[in-house]
């Protein structure tokens, strides 16, 4: 056997060794592939607890002010509407202005299981409760659009979250079964279609 020959397998025998340590098993190899999350927590909702109050923060993140707020917790987003907010907690429409100030207040069963309401830049708010309604910034009556029975046989009928266009049409669906097109204006119907509606809600 040559010198360089001799000299050669030793190193051939450590990259191989090396080589083999390195391989990994297949189930090895797929744990790998796995992205673990860095914190998994179970968050159970505690049935008794209070609603967190309302807070507001100016562009530097401090508090302004809180305002501890009635009844359950926020549905949904709040509408803006110049210095009004507004919002859904329960079966109850609550208007705020901008230092937490209760301004006006509306209750319907159907409300809970509605979506939150809409602005539009006009100061008005819109939400859909038993009717479809518009209010005033101050809690003022604009109009009221009256849906069809419940297509379940409902005593409530509940629509979609509205949806306000650029153009000022209100578009939403609801539980009679129709997809509506709505003048925010004033509650004109633009027009209906009948989609029908899910058994499963």
């Amino acid at each position: 056997m040559s010198m360089r020959l001799i000299l050669l397998l030793p190193i051939a025998l450590v990259l191989a060794s090396c080589s083999n340590s390195a391989k990994e098993s297949p189930d090895q190899a797929e744990e790998d592939l796995v992205i673990k999350p860095r914190c998994i927590e179970n968050w159970p909702v505690d049935p008794k607890a209070t609603p967190s109050p309302s807070l507001t923060v100016d562009n530097a993140g401090q508090v302004l002010w809180t305002k501890e707020v009635p009844g359950e917790s926020f549905k949904g987003p709040l509408a803006m509407a110049g210095d009004r907010m507004a919002y859904l907690s329960g079966n109850t429409l609550f208007l705020l202005d901008t230092e937490g100030n209760f301004v006006y207040s509306f209750q319907d069963p159907a409300l809970t299981g509605n979506g939150p309401p809409v602005a539009d830049t006009e100061g008005n708010f819109y939400f859909g409760a038993t009717n479809v309604i518009s209010i005033t910034s101050e809690g003022g009556p604009r109009w009221r659009f009256q849906l069809g029975p419940d297509i379940a046989g409902s005593e409530t009928t509940y629509t979609s979250q509205l949806t306000l266009s650029p153009d000022g049409i209100l578009y939403f669906s609801a539980t009679d079964g129709f997809l509506y097109a709505v003048k925010a204006s004033d509650g004109e119907l633009v027009w209906k279609r009948q989609v029908g509606i899910s058994k499963h809600g």
